[in-house]
């Protein structure tokens, strides 16, 4: 009974472990794709004044979108 008891405790300890990592990574990828949309921003501002050529926008916006769908599928 000792040993059970011994054991959910750790668990718990482990899972509080797990939760608080998550959030670190969570908020990782909140600034990540906060900065990744900025990016996109920018880019956009220079093509809008040719700074730079369309593929480069439509490279930045490909990154974009990749960064968008695979922070909303994890």
């Amino acid at each position: 009974m000792k040993d059970q008891i011994a054991q959910k405790k750790q668990n718990l300890a482990y899972l509080g472990h797990q939760k608080e990592k998550l959030l670190i990574q969570q908020e990782m990828i909140k600034e990540d794709l906060k900065l990744a949309q900025q990016n996109y921003n920018i880019h956009q501002q220079l093509a809008k004044d040719k700074v730079i050529a369309p593929l480069e926008l439509r490279q930045e916006e490909s990154r974009l979108l990749s960064k968008k769908w695979r922070n909303h599928n994890e």
